[in-house]
């Protein structure tokens, strides 16, 4: 349409003075290449946008609150008075009780705990505060903890109990009102754990029989346990270890 009107010689001539465009100079071309590279540059940075967003859910999934509840076992025994530990073991257990508080407080505002102490007045285990989330109720439990000459042979009344002994703990009868405690945590769903300090020898009737059963009575309610000991290695440490790897 554009030649409709031109005579022959006049088409010729303006063919002639058309302009051409070589690949390399050809501006329709170019702009498609710039398009092309625009569009790249997007789909690489989308990319990476999608990337770096997959890799902080991980992170996010890594660090979520796991739902715990805690029972800490405190060693009250005389043998908790020796300065081994600066300044003493009773000091350093209760600094770090209240370390190990905090943190399963402040990753979990769910996250319960409970105190026991190992050393009790009637030849067994005190349970000073079931599972809570009262941190009142659980730092008040750590600072009122009075250190015991261990087992006596006086109270307790009828029963099977542990024979008497100038001192002590006996862990195992521990964990298990330990265990009872968690059976009957606010919230079934979280997670159950023991931690133990222990700074004293043990009882005499504990041996790796009996540690080993304690141990699998644990992983059968799916209790996990973790043991801090502060002294007494030689005496208690295969019998702990016996423990540990029961559960």
């Amino acid at each position: 349409n554009t030649f409709a009107h031109l005579s022959p010689d006049q088409i010729t001539a303006k063919k002639r003075n058309k302009k051409t465009y070589t690949p390399s100079t050809d501006l329709p071309n170019e702009r498609t290449n710039e398009n092309y590279q625009t569009s790249f540059h997007q789909r690489h940075r989308h990319h990476h946008h999608c990337h770096t967003q997959i890799n902080n859910n991980n992170n996010n999934n890594n660090n979520k609150m796991v739902l715990e509840s805690c029972m800490i076992l405190l060693d009250n025994s005389e043998y908790m008075r020796n300065g081994d530990y600066v300044p003493t073991r009773a000091e350093s257990q209760h600094d770090a009780a209240n370390v190990l508080v905090s943190a399963k407080t402040q990753s979990n505002p769910e996250n319960t705990v409970g105190v026991i102490a190992m050393c009790g007045q009637n030849r067994g285990a005190d349970l000073l505060v079931s599972p809570t989330d009262d941190m009142g109720k659980i730092l008040g439990a750590l600072h009122g903890v009075p250190l015991r000459s261990g087992y006596s042979s006086s109270g307790g009344g009828g029963g099977a109990q542990p024979p008497p002994s100038s001192g002590g703990v006996d862990v195992t009868v521990s964990i298990q009102v330990a265990s009872l405690a968690l059976k009957h945590r606010r919230n079934k769903n979280g997670a159950q754990r023991i931690v133990a300090f222990v700074g004293s020898p043990l009882m005499d009737h504990v041996d790796n029989r009996t540690m080993s059963k304690t141990g699998r009575m644990l992983k059968k309610n799916n209790v996990a346990i973790d043991i801090v000991a502060l002294g007494e290695l030689e005496e208690n440490e295969p019998l702990l270890k016996e423990l540990v790897d029961a559960a």
